[in-house]
């Protein structure tokens, strides 16, 4: 299949599809996606594949191909085939590329003197050979050719055809699932995750290769592996029988004892949180891998319920339930914004200002903010770091504090717990506007939303560092999610989410973007007035500032007022 990015206008629907009530995914013509919940139940005879090819019209032969498409999953393609002829029916790798198609027109048009079928039809993600996802923006459309041949009077098969498949957002759900790969940060404290998407069949064998193959490459330089470069399995395959799932590698897979222990946990986190997986034997060379069941990673480190907070233009910290301010103290200067939380829960930082970053301690003496006599005495600011317009601040589980220029200058600052200063060129972002960062939980990796062209892009970079912690340099950003509109600021929601909140017009209401790094973007209403973003772990600790000082918490999917009548400014969980 060959596969170009286009924009155009509506077409009319062509395409003939059966049912998935009947036995297979079919092509959708209109309606909004819809988001679904729980777990679906993978069953290989969901999809039978009529023996019933339509051969008598190669528009027909097509359009049964593109629908059998998913059922091909659950069966490693073997009955689809039967719509190939020649080369194309043995060479063809379906796999290597699977285009994903949203809601909206589609178009088939034969050209019988090419002997070509072409479809057009609306492109909503790809996924690659090795399972990374990639979105693409809303009006993005796909052309797709395929040749056929008469194989004799009136028996039509195709002939050619790039690799990789056609399935709808509803099939993908149905055949394929999200795999979390687990390598270590370079430091060998923390778990980093790689989302990756696999067929539900076989998916431990899938899972075990890319481990084996290693991380994404945009990610590739900020973690490690203990599975070596000539690691392999004995046997290309990863049984799992009675929940057991058995890794036989072969020798020379793993090198040094660290290395050995650092593959087993990659290797045991990865198969363990799949759903019929409940233990790993994992032997090198026929010989048995143990291992500490503590093992050597920690999962990433989790904000508490505790919040840096600046109400009513002083410093203050929410317990959890309340706001608390240090009594009669705590002011901040009049223009202080944009607050930071560090994860020992005693350093905060604010940016004064345009330009001027400062770090402060959390003050005692704190009483409800209700209760507090007014604030006569300032909080002590040590200024870190003096720059032009700089971006929100962000603490890292190191101590570091991050910031940026938001004006194209194409660098991250970042001040150690010593005083220390390290800046790294972004490569990519020279020129680009930063409208604001925010490090992850495991420091591994940073989000970064900009702007370029007047199109503001939420992207992700990898953070390398020395075994100390010092960050030594960054890698190019990776565009993720779809164009972000006019958006205000970025937080990470968990190990893998990042919330991006759009700007919204007085009296009403934005959006938030919820975007996986490796998955799809969903997009929720943000109350009216939002102007600030935190979260700790998880969507239902998403907190937003509207624009009169209240504070939201979004529960399940409503916004629920936490704190009303306070002028809140900012707000941050530790990060």
């Amino acid at each position: 299949m060959r596969i170009i990015g286009m924009r155009v206008g509506s077409v009319v629907v062509l395409l003939a599809a059966c049912s998935a009530i009947a036995g297979c995914a079919s092509i959708p013509t209109s309606g909004a996606v819809q988001a679904g919940e729980g777990e679906v139940v993978f069953d290989e005879d969901l999809f039978p594949i009529s023996p019933q090819i339509p051969e008598d019209d190669p528009l027909r032969l097509v359009e049964g191909f593109v629908t059998a498409s998913t059922a091909g999953v659950t069966d490693d393609f073997s009955n689809i085939r039967g719509y190939l002829v020649g080369s194309a029916a043995s060479e063809w790798d379906p796999l290597a590329k699977v285009t994903i198609y949203g809601t909206g027109d589609f178009t088939s048009v034969w050209d019988e003197e090419a002997s070509t079928v072409t479809y057009s039809l609306p492109l909503a993600a790809t996924v690659s050979a090795d399972g990374q996802m990639t979105e693409y923006e809303a009006g993005t459309r796909a052309t797709v050719i395929f040749e056929v041949y008469n194989v004799s009077s009136g028996r039509w098969r195709i002939s050619s055809l790039d690799d990789g498949i056609l399935i709808s957002e509803a099939g993908l759900a149905l055949v394929f699932r999200p795999v979390i790969l687990t390598f270590g940060s370079r430091d060998g404290q923390v778990a980093v995750s790689d989302l990756r998407w696999f067929p539900r069949r076989n998916i431990a064998t899938h899972a075990t290769l890319a481990l084996i193959n290693g991380p994404s490459h945009w990610l590739k330089d900020a973690v490690q592996t203990g599975l070596a470069p000539t690691a392999k399995l004995v046997v290309d395959a990863v049984p799992v029988e009675g929940g057991q799932a058995d890794v036989a590698l072969s020798t020379g897979s793993v090198g040094s004892a660290t290395e050995s222990t650092l593959a087993l946990e990659q290797i045991q986190r990865t198969l363990l949180a799949l759903p019929d997986v409940a233990g790993v034997n994992v032997t090198v060379g026929g010989l048995t891998m143990g291992m500490d069941p503590g093992g050597t990673l920690s999962d990433p480190p989790v904000p508490s319920s505790k919040a840096a907070v600046i109400i009513d233009g002083r410093l203050g910290v929410w317990d959890g339930e309340q706001i608390l301010v240090p009594d009669g103290a705590g002011r901040l200067p009049g223009d202080s914004h944009d607050v930071a939380f560090a994860y020992d829960e005693e350093k905060v930082a604010v940016v004064v200002g345009e330009g001027t970053l400062a770090t402060a301690s959390i003050p005692g003496n704190l009483v409800p903010a209700g209760e507090a006599k007014p604030a006569v005495r300032n909080v002590t600011l040590s200024t870190v770091l003096k720059g032009d317009r700089l971006t929100a601040p962000s603490f890292d589980r190191e101590g570091w504090l991050w910031t940026a220029e938001a004006e194209g200058e194409g660098l991250l600052h970042a001040i150690g717990p010593k005083g220390e200063r390290v800046d790294l060129s972004i490569p990519g972002a020279e020129g680009r506007d930063i409208g604001g960062i925010a490090v992850s939980h495991d420091g591994v990796r940073v989000a970064i939303l900009s702007r370029e062209g007047g199109l503001w892009r939420l992207g992700v970079l990898a953070l390398v560092r020395a075994q100390d912690g010092t960050p030594s340099f960054a890698g190019a950003i990776l565009d993720i999610g779809a164009e972000m509109g006019s958006s205000e600021e970025v937080v990470w929601v968990d190990d893998r989410v990042i919330a991006v909140l759009g700007a919204a017009e007085q009296g009403g209401t934005g959006t938030v973007r919820l975007v996986t790094i490796g998955g799809r973007t969903e997009a929720i209403a943000s109350p009216t007035n939002a102007v600030g973003l935190a979260a700790r772990n998880g969507v239902g600790s998403i907190t937003a500032i509207t624009r009169d000082g209240s504070l939201y918490l979004r529960v399940n999917t409503v916004w629920s007022p936490v704190v009303t009548g306070s002028s809140v400014t900012g707000f941050a969980f530790s990060g």
